[in-house]
């Protein structure tokens, strides 16, 4: 089913309006709306884990050769380390010229509830959890990436087996149309979706929500200013000269899942109309988009990334915690292996934020300066690590287009 043109974009939009105006004004109805936003959402989960493990597998049989999927794996690695580096390198810099945490009250205080059980958490248990002792458990509690690994494990053994022909790839090619059908299905419901989402959000953000954001005011700037060069420069900049492509050109092509983003708040609640945007809208070979788009929906967080650096440096800004050379590093270091890390660990920006702080001495009690606004600023970089992903999609088809 083919939607009219801008059918999304203009629903989305009546949608995200007429939700923050039932937050603000009829509070009790966009909470009692909410049961909906929960339907959607997990409407979008259920299609996401079956769209990710068929179309992983999927663009390996179609690919059909071990040493050029082996190319492709690496030239995707390398793309997302190295916008992932550069995304927490540009953190770190503006947070440090800007100063967000200088003159901002900080008292210690006890841990928030909410991260309790992830303060214990390291490094070494985000890496060790990437490959799953049961596949049934890991799809249960949504962790992607071990599910990731997985397919690309059993993908590469059917091609092996198949050798690109046969009943194996006939029948993975007409399980991706099944789950498109589907998807297609549960996008028809987004501007309904999202004002449910919408209005729930800002309906239990409550009065003071204003005020909030007045008292981190420089800290939300300096944040929403990195996102910003990162997202509208440094990979507009990088899709250029690689591809030679327009970028905001190729921005208005997958506008639909950047909003779609920005309201759910997930690369992966996204993914079935990010999917859609690029191959569709784009041009994109399917199976480059089938194995760039769910390996970056969650290992590729620039946006994350970019927070994490910037969130730590205004915590130990606040907490008058002199930082030097070496503490720098080790924030960029271990915000870059956290970030890949926490793929398959639940409240995976919450967990970094812990390891990275954790890392430098810096109080962990600090993260409740941001979970007042965590919620909001949680959309936007969301909207930065998918629109990376597309971006991901069209330099690496342009390196592997032979």
């Amino acid at each position: 089913m083919k939607l009219p043109n801008n059918f999304l974009v203009i629903g989305m939009a009546i949608g995200f309006v007429l939700g923050v105006v039932s937050g603000v004004y009829t509070p009790g109805l966009a909470e009692g709306a909410a049961v909906i936003g929960t339907l959607f959402l997990n409407a979008l989960k259920m299609v996401v884990l079956p769209l990710i493990i068929i179309a992983v597998i999927n663009s390996i049989l179609r690919i059909g050769n071990l040493s050029v999927f082996g190319r492709l794996g690496l030239r995707t690695f390398l793309y997302y380390v190295a916008t992932t580096c550069l995304s927490v390198g540009l953190g770190i810099v503006i947070a440090i010229v800007f100063e967000p945490g200088s003159g901002v009250e900080a008292t210690l205080g006890s841990i928030p509830d909410s991260i309790q059980d992830t303060e214990k958490i390291t490094i070494f248990d985000m890496l060790l959890s990437l490959i799953p002792g049961n596949i049934f458990q890991a799809a249960a509690e949504f962790k992607v990436l071990p599910l990731i690994i997985v397919s690309i494990i059993f993908g590469s053994a059917f091609m092996i087996v198949s050798k690109g022909k046969g009943v194996l790839p006939e029948l993975f090619e007409q399980l991706e149309q099944a789950v498109m059908l589907v998807v297609n299905w549960v996008i028809l419901f987004t501007p309904i979706g999202i004002f449910a989402i919408v209005g729930e959000k800002i309906a239990s953000a409550g009065g003071d929500f204003v005020s909030i954001l007045l008292g981190i005011g420089k800290y939300i700037s300096v944040l929403l200013g990195s996102l910003g060069v990162h997202a509208l420069f440094v990979l507009p900049l990088l899709l250029f000269l690689i591809t030679r492509r327009n970028p905001f050109s190729y921005m208005n092509k997958v506008k639909e899942a950047l909003l779609m983003a920005f309201t759910t708040a997930s690369s992966a609640a996204t993914l079935p109309l990010t999917r859609k945007n690029v191959v569709e809208n784009t041009g994109a070979k399917k199976e480059t988009a089938d194995f760039v788009l769910p390996l970056g929906a969650t290992v590729n967080m620039d946006g994350t990334a970019l927070y994490e650096g910037v969130a730590v440096v205004f915590i130990c800004q606040a907490y008058g915690i002199t930082l030097g050379l070496s503490a720098y590093v080790t924030i960029f270091v271990t915000a870059i292996l956290a970030g890949v890390g926490a793929a398959a660990i639940p409240q995976a920006g919450l967990v970094t934020m812990v390891v990275v702080l954790k890392s430098v001495g810096a109080p962990i009690e600090g993260i409740g300066l941001l979970l007042s606004v965590d919620w909001l600023m949680d959309r936007f970089r969301t909207v930065v690590n998918v629109w990376g992903d597309t971006v991901g999609v069209a330099i690496i088809g342009k390196l592997n287009r032979n």
